[in-house]
This record gives C-alpha cells, sequence and structure tokens, in this order.
C-alpha cells in the first residue's frame, strides 16, 4: 500500500484507515474478532460446565485443556509446515472454522464427560489452524503486495482479536445465566462459523516457492533461530499459564478480594491492549521489533516481580496494565520477528509461534503445580520472574546475532526491517 510519511502523528494515524480499506486485511481483522468472541465467551464456563452439570473432579476437568492443548499443538505445527508448499492456506482455514462449529456442537449435546473431552482434542483443537494460518495468510498479502510496515499490520490484526476478549467473557457469562451454559457452547459454534463470511471470495496464493527450485530451497532453510526463538516466548508465557491458574487464588485469598473485584481486575489487560497493541504498532514505524521486543521482556521482568512480593490490589492492577503492553510486544510483533527469521515458511513460522501459548500454558502448569506447594501464593510467580529473565537474556543474544546476519544481506528484504534498517 501507498504508506503515508511517518513522520507525524496524522501520517501515522491514517495506517489504521489504510489497514481496514484494503479487503484482504479488514477481512482477517473481522476473523480475529469473530474468532475471538468464540474462544473467551467459552473460556471462563468450561471448567465450570464439567464440574457442575457433568459432575467432575476439578483435577478430572483440566484433562480436558491438556488433550486439546497437546492435540492442538501437534496440528498446528503439522498444517504450518504443510502449508507452506500449498497454493493456497484459505481452503484448510474455512475448514478448520467449520469444523471447531461442529466440536462446539458436539460439545454442547454432550452428555458425557469422554465425548466432552473427545470433541476438545478432535474438534475444537482445529482453532491452533485458523490462529496461524489466517496470520501466515495475512503476511502472503504483505509479500505479494511488498507491504513496508508488516510489524503495524500484525498488531492491527492482532488488535482485533483483544477487542473480542474484551466482551466475550460478558456474552458468555450472561447467556449461560439467562438462558443455559450449552446455548453459550452453541453460540461459540455460531460464532466459529461466522469467521466464514469476511473470507468468502478470497484468493492468496501462498507467497513465493511455488515452484520446485524454490521449494527444495526452503526445505534445506535453517530454521534453528526460529525455534531459540519459540522457546524464548515459551519462556516468558509460562507466567501467563502462573497468572491464569494462580492470580484468582492471590486476588481472593492473599489478598482477601471479592470474585467481583477479581474480575474487574481481569479485564484490565484486554481494556488496555486496545491502547497498547496499536500505540506499539505505530512504534514499530520508527522503531526496530527487535528493540520493542526487548522492551516488552524487561516489562515482564517488572511484572513478575511485582506480583511475587505483592501486597495490594491496587499493584496487581498496575501490573495487568504493564502486562498489557507484553502482550502488545510479544504477540503483536512477535510474529513478524518469527516470520522473519524463516523467510518463505510463513505458515511453519506462524503456527510454531502460536504453539508457544499453548506449550506455556501447560509447562507453566506442571512447573506451577510443583513451585505453589514448596513457595506458595504470591512467591510463585518467582518462577514467571526467573523465566522472563532467562528470555530476555536469550534474546538479547539472538537479536544481535540476527543483526549481524542482516548486515550481510542485500538491501530491499522484509528481513531487514527486524533490525530497523529500511531499504530506500
Amino acid at each position: 500500500m501507498n504508506a503515508p510519511r511517518t513522520g507525524s502523528m496524522r501520517g501515522q494515524l491514517a495506517f489504521f484507515s489504510m489497514v481496514w480499506h484494503k479487503r484482504e486485511y479488514r477481512a482477517f481483522i473481522l476473523t480475529m474478532v469473530f474468532l475471538s468472541l468464540a474462544v473467551s465467551s467459552t473460556l471462563p464456563l468450561i471448567t465450570l460446565y464439567l464440574v457442575d452439570h457433568l459432575h467432575v473432579s476439578i483435577s478430572l476437568a483440566s484433562l480436558f485443556f491438556v488433550f486439546e492443548s497437546l492435540a492442538g499443538l501437534v496440528l498446528g505445527l503439522a498444517v504450518g509446515r504443510w502449508s507452506d508448499h500449498w497454493h493456497s492456506r484459505l481452503p484448510v482455514l474455512r475448514l478448520a472454522s467449520a469444523w471447531v462449529a461442529a466440536g462446539w456442537l458436539v460439545f454442547a449435546i454432550s452428555p458425557y464427560f469422554w465425548l466432552s473431552v473427545v470433541a476438545g482434542a478432535l474438534f475444537l483443537s482445529a482453532g491452533t489452524i485458523t490462529m496461524g494460518q489466517a496470520f501466515a495468510a495475512v503476511h502472503d498479502v504483505m509479500v505479494r503486495d511488498d507491504e513496508g510496515h508488516p510489524g503495524f499490520v500484525n498488531t492491527t490484526v492482532r488488535t482485533a482479536f483483544s477487542f473480542g476478549f474484551v466482551l466475550g467473557p460478558l456474552l458468555g457469562s450472561q447467556l449461560a445465566g439467562l438462558v443455559s451454559f450449552r446455548a453459550a457452547f452453541v453460540l461459540a459454534g455460531g460464532l466459529s462459523l461466522l469467521c466464514l463470511l469476511p473470507l468468502w471470495g478470497l484468493d492468496i496464493p501462498v507467497s513465493g516457492g511455488l515452484d520446485g527450485a524454490q521449494r527444495k530451497e526452503r526445505q534445506g532453510q535453517d530454521n534453528r533461530r526460529l525455534y531459540v526463538f519459540v522457546v524464548l516466548c515459551v519462556l516468558v508465557l509460562i507466567g501467563t499459564g502462573l497468572r491464569i491458574t494462580y492470580l484468582p487464588i492471590d486476588v481472593t485469598k492473599h489478598l482477601g478480594g471479592s470474585i467481583e473485584e477479581f474480575g474487574t481486575v481481569m479485564a484490565v489487560s484486554p481494556l488496555a491492549e486496545l491502547l497498547t497493541l496499536p500505540a506499539v504498532g505505530l512504534l514499530a514505524l520508527r522503531f526496530s521489533i527487535g528493540r520493542l521486543f526487548t522492551l516488552g521482556l524487561a516489562a515482564a521482568v517488572i511484572e513478575y516481580a511485582i506480583l511475587a512480593f505483592n501486597t495490594a490490589v491496587w499493584q496487581v492492577y498496575l501490573t495487568q496494565a504493564i502486562d498489557s503492553l507484553v502482550v502488545a510486544v510479544v504477540f503483536g510483533l512477535g510474529l513478524t520477528y518469527a516470520q522473519e527469521l524463516s523467510p518463505g515458511r510463513a505458515g511453519l513460522a506462524s503456527s510454531a509461534f502460536g504453539a508457544a501459548f499453548g506449550l506455556a500454558i501447560l509447562v507453566g502448569n506442571l512447573i506451577g503445580g510443583i513451585g505453589v506447594s514448596l513457595l506458595g501464593v504470591p512467591l510463585v510467580f518467582l518462577i514467571g520472574l526467573v523465566t522472563s529473565c532467562v528470555a530476555l537474556m536469550i534474546f538479547l543474544g539472538l537479536d544481535r546475532a540476527v543483526r549481524a546476519a542482516v548486515r550481510g544481506r542485500d538491501p530491499g528484504t522484509l528481513t531487514e526491517r527486524i533490525s530497523g534498517r529500511r531499504s530506500r
């Protein structure tokens, strides 16, 4: 797209309008809204439904998330790798949306716990395909049109996902209370089907590499830096797994807050993300992604240092605001960084990066289960502090190596932008 000058605020804000008016970007923005509404409206309800309506224990209910996450991890990585050799990613993206919708219907009518687990592992796990392939297709558009600011586009699309998380929990809880839990799950299936509407009529070829020579070159590509980056993302997101599990206990037990107050605490981060994600996207127009990512990891260190020694609820509010910056950098710019670490393999890069979140939740809960028995709450968040520090140190070394490699490349490639260089 013909970019306005980025020197003025008016010129920077004009990018938002330009992203929205491009049909492909607008389609994926709407897809992210529908997808996030489906996920966020049901996430707080699943455990309550399994425990209260299917009468399983809390520990047994956690198996639903374990099997869904593991299946999603395998599916996301496999499809991501295969999709780089296809003509287009859109057919599997559409299929995954319909498949997930069918899964929500099975989950809603299931009278048995084992069938609910099967629905999660066999159907709902395909949601990772939708997320990974959507951002890989966005990358295809950016390569096709020689997009000059991929970080800004990715953060704008990711903002739409955060927008859904602001409204989704309220929508799901209200429907569950007024009608039934099953009605909320049927609604999630309908929202998954709505993801098909913005994609109607689109045809986005996979970027580059459709001939044999280019495909062979891709297969021999060294992706070690991509995998190192994914590992450090897992390390910093382990803290997210700890927050999901132990922050409710911290607020209601350690700090003496109410359930309603905890709900307010949880709303802070997604609301703030509606500001931090676009802000980080604008900053990416002027500063290197590596520098901004370093800032985000440093913010994560501060966040978990405060959480580990918190003594008042206002400090938890503060960490939620800081977390919105971490989310904006890691999820908004991290995807672009991952894609540029593996040129021509956007499907693999997007899926590997997307898998970091699910893997971090699993590892975080495994480590947290041991750590909380030794440290208690809130000191269990020291684990997030340590892993974030390690992630920061790894990234400083990785980014230094990437910048050194970029200096030896020809100008004009998208890879230059992760080090802050711009083609003239």
